[in-house]
């Protein structure tokens, strides 16, 4: 089991615990309670505790981050720790862009950084492939080019075999269905939160024909989601579609509604406990950031 201690300032820790809880059930050991960065605390002696229990120390960057107390010298020491070419610290981008970081420090910002706005789910897929890819360089360090670029194809193609299994085991649908319904309870838990706690009651969520869901808002605009062509053992035909549209009234009479926004999202399972969702193959989504995409979505849409 990979070890990941995750480094973070205090005021952070909305995002980090959801993260750590995702990590937990990717597979990774996580262990990030006893180094989260406080007032007072030294950056370079926790980040060199932490990586002596654990395989990668993921880092989050952020303003309040940068905020804290510790010299530059400090800051570029974590870089230090890193010996023989060897990845160790996994950087993410909490509320930064790359000139946000370029101004606390023009090491950082030359390297590739997560970026946590796209949603947890993002971010572990982010950390599992960075961990497999580091893991993996440094069993091919002492093999020539060709080799390390033949065994690159080959734990690919072994990569893709077991997801494609996966997705054509049996217990696949109900994997799948569980997923939609973890996203599905996500979404009711938002809107319930706006209207009873946020006071806004132009929101609206309810069940739709065929278990689809339906968040109603303003203007007559709602947007529609609907887990479709789901089988017991073949995950690959799955889709789970999401459309935004307006009702129009004329006379106070409701007439036919007008599609805004149509998106398919298909599943993927890269590893052997969760089901992702992807619009275009690449970036993964788990449930939760599944349901802040549709909001996302549906918000430009209201704007």
């Amino acid at each position: 089991m990979i070890k990941l201690f995750i480094s973070h300032a205090s005021e952070d820790k909305p995002f980090v615990e959801p993260l750590a809880e995702a990590l937990i059930a990717a597979g990774f050991g996580v262990w990030y309670d006893k180094y989260k960065l406080t007032l007072g605390d030294r950056l370079r002696q926790s980040i060199d505790k932490g990586l002596r229990e654990c395989d990668y120390g993921v880092v989050v960057l952020s303003h309040t981050f940068f905020s804290k107390d510790w010299p530059q010298d400090e800051l570029e020491g974590l870089l230090a720790l890193e010996k023989n070419n060897r990845k160790l610290i996994l950087p993410l981008w909490h509320g930064l862009a790359r000139e946000d970081v370029a101004g606390y420090s023009a090491i950082l910002a030359g390297r590739l950084g997560g970026r946590t706005d796209r949603g947890v789910g993002y971010v572990v897929e982010d950390i599992r492939r960075a961990t497999d890819v580091s893991s993996r360089s440094r069993e091919l360090e002492a093999l020539g080019d060709g080799v390390a670029h033949l065994l690159a194809v080959s734990d690919r193609i072994t990569a893709d075999e077991r997801e494609f299994s996966r997705m054509h085991s049996n217990g696949v649908g109900e994997k799948l269905r569980q997923s939609w319904s973890q996203m599905t309870d996500q979404l009711r838990k938002s809107v319930e939160g706006l209207v009873q706690e946020q006071g806004k009651p132009h929101f609206k969520i309810d069940r739709g024909y065929n278990g689809a869901i339906i968040l109603a808002g303003p203007l007559g605009k709602f947007v529609e989601a609907s887990l479709q062509k789901v089988s017991e053992n073949v995950g690959s035909s799955a889709e789970l579609r999401i459309r935004i549209g307006q009702t129009t009234y004329v006379d106070h009479v409701q007439q036919a509604a007008t599609e805004l926004d149509a998106i398919i999202l298909k599943p993927r399972m890269v590893d052997d406990v969760n089901v992702y969702w992807t619009e275009d193959g690449s970036d993964l989504m788990m449930p939760l950031a599944v349901a802040d995409f549709i909001l996302k979505r549906f918000a430009a849409h209201l704007q």
